[in-house]
């Protein structure tokens, strides 16, 4: 590859490239870029590297940066991916990646990424044409283990209404709980599971489609909202359950009027057949909205549990990302999604919160993490680092580039293990299971550079097997010029221009020198004299250099 100078690179059907230095012939680094198993790459321009897969999937990874950045992933194929070529004698403003798969399909693809590269200059000139407001988010969490809201001791009622206080004047409020019931009750038919997929539009159809349990805490959760910033000053905008999962997202009164696309959408996950019922158990709420001309989209999950499962819990946030589908906002230029999306999948978000009992697990035993955490000599942080070195969520982060949480950033966890507590207390789980202490609970996101995290902490509320955990963050929320957006635009176009104009001079400069009679300072000297006539130029060389073939 171009850009890396004096090194060669070698292909492992593991999913691992090895680098090595052509001078030395040792090794530099072993990159791993996915967990599937590589058949093919190829490098495209100076630093793109195109690999194909056995599954017909296509991935394209930057490789400037360390680790290598996933920068398109698509199913390019229904069979495995057996050659890449890249048409480099092209004498056109294209460069084509030809893909061939082992049914002998073939198929034409953009080597350039022009979609993509125009995508990329007019997001990257967004503060050219647009003013910016900041906005605070706070994102709240609790696996509240089936209990109700007269079960709360007055310590955890006071620790409540802390944990929907960690701003002082947020601007949108998302609280996401799982097991607001029952689990594992064998009674949770496929029946019941459809009953409760109701989206919940107004508090009269609450009233007709929640249980007593939902509505118990809808109404609680309010009343705290109105305890700790006064009645009227937030109102809900959309609620939405599923099973053991319940969304509620508040905004400040002030930006309702500025509130469009609001709209919920619930995948199920985790589907298993007890007592001749149909069990739905896990799975994730996605509710997204537009403020202003910046979309947001907030996720609530509940994933696999048990300590080993950690493909599982892939699988089923692959689910929640791939199967969530909102209503399509058909307005591609209007740059409020990314990458020019139209808003229908959770990523097409500019900014996206998910949050929820991830159940990732610590790969230690026991006994090793609680050595960790009541050891004397090292001080909490240093415990906590240790820890966190096994955590299965991070360790998915660094070590597996295709894993769908790759790009979501976490800020620094500074808080004990949020699970698996007796209930009532303060002592992790002594029941004959004696689960290993974990950060099942999380939240993550993926946001513009300038978002901020402001906190992320634990709530000591005993009344679950969970602690309640929340963060705050702040967002940047856009208004978009359109007349500054529009020059921009005719800029960007032309830039695009001048960058073919270069692509296919050096197009040509390389299929004259492919002749091998001349050099590329030559063929480019002949080229510009021909005004970039490359047939002239080829019938010149072979009149010009006939004695010498």
């Amino acid at each position: 590859m171009p850009f890396h100078q004096n090194q060669i690179f070698a292909l492992h059907s593991d999913g691992k490239i090895t680098a090595w230095d052509l001078e030395s012939l040792q090794k530099i680094k072993s990159v791993v870029i996915s967990l599937d198993k590589l058949t093919i790459v190829t490098c495209v321009g100076s630093y793109h590297l195109w690999a194909g897969y056995s599954n017909g999937t296509i991935a394209i990874y930057d490789t400037r940066f360390d680790p290598w950045i996933v920068i398109k992933i698509w199913r390019a194929h229904t069979s495995s991916i057996t050659r890449l070529q890249v048409d480099e004698y092209s004498i056109n403003e294209t460069m084509s990646v030809v893909s061939v798969d082992s049914d002998g399909n073939l198929s034409i693809w953009d080597g350039l990424l022009a979609d993509d590269w125009f995508e990329e200059q007019m997001i990257a000139s967004i503060p050219e044409y647009s003013d910016f407001k900041e906005t605070t988010a706070m994102i709240c969490s609790w696996n509240m283990d089936a209990i109700k809201p007269d079960v709360l001791t007055e310590s955890d009622k006071e620790k409540l209404c802390e944990w929907l206080h960690g701003l002082s004047d947020p601007d949108i409020i998302m609280i996401g709980v799982q097991e607001i019931v029952d689990l594992s009750s064998k009674t949770m038919t496929a029946k019941s599971i459809l009953a409760l997929s109701k989206k919940i539009e107004s508090i009269e159809e609450a009233d007709e489609l929640l249980t007593h349990r939902y509505m118990l805490w809808y109404d609680y959760f309010i009343s705290i909202i109105e305890t700790n910033f006064g009645k009227g000053s937030y109102k809900i905008i959309k609620t939405d359950q599923m099973v053991g999962l319940f969304s509620c997202i508040f905004v400040k009164s002030v930006h309702e009027k500025n509130i469009q696309q609001c709209d919920s959408t619930a995948v199920k996950t985790g589907f298993r057949v007890m007592a001749k019922g149909l069990h739905g158990n896990k799975g994730g709420i996605a509710t997204r909205l537009i403020l202003d001309d910046t979309s947001l989209c907030f996720v609530n999950c509940h994933l696999a549990s048990g300590q080993s499962h950690v493909l599982q819990r892939n699988e089923d946030m692959e689910g929640i990302l791939n199967s969530a589908r909102f209503n399509a906002v058909d307005d591609p230029e209007s740059n409020i999604f990314s990458h020019g999306a139209n808003g229908t999948c959770i990523l097409d978000h500019e900014t996206c919160f998910l949050s929820g009992d991830l159940n990732y697990r610590i790969d230690m035993t026991r006994q090793q993490t609680f050595g960790l955490l009541s050891n004397t000599e090292m001080n909490r942080f240093e415990s906590w680092e240790k820890l966190q070195h096994q955590d299965q969520l991070k360790n998915q982060q660094l070590t597996n580039p295709l894993f769908r949480l790759f790009n979501f950033k976490e800020a620094p966890i500074l808080f004990d293990p949020t699970y698996k507590y007796d209930r009532g207390t303060d002592v992790y789980d002594t029941s004959e299971k004696k689960r290993v202490p974990a950060w099942c609970d999380r939240v993550l996101y993926r946001a513009p550079s300038t978002a901020t995290n402001l906190y992320y902490r634990r709530h000591e509320v005993k009344a679950s097997d969970h602690r309640p955990i929340s963060a705050g963050f702040t967002i940047p929320v856009k208004t978009i010029l359109i007349e500054k957006k529009e020059q921009v635009k005719q800029r960007v176009k032309s830039e695009w221009q001048s960058n073919m104009i270069k692509v296919s001079q050096t197009n040509k400069i390389r299929y004259v020198t492919h002749y091998e009679l001349c050099d590329e300072n030559e063929a480019q000297a002949r080229l510009e004299k021909a005004d970039w006539d490359v047939e002239k130029v080829v019938i010149d060389i072979y009149h010009d250099k006939a004695s010498y073939i």
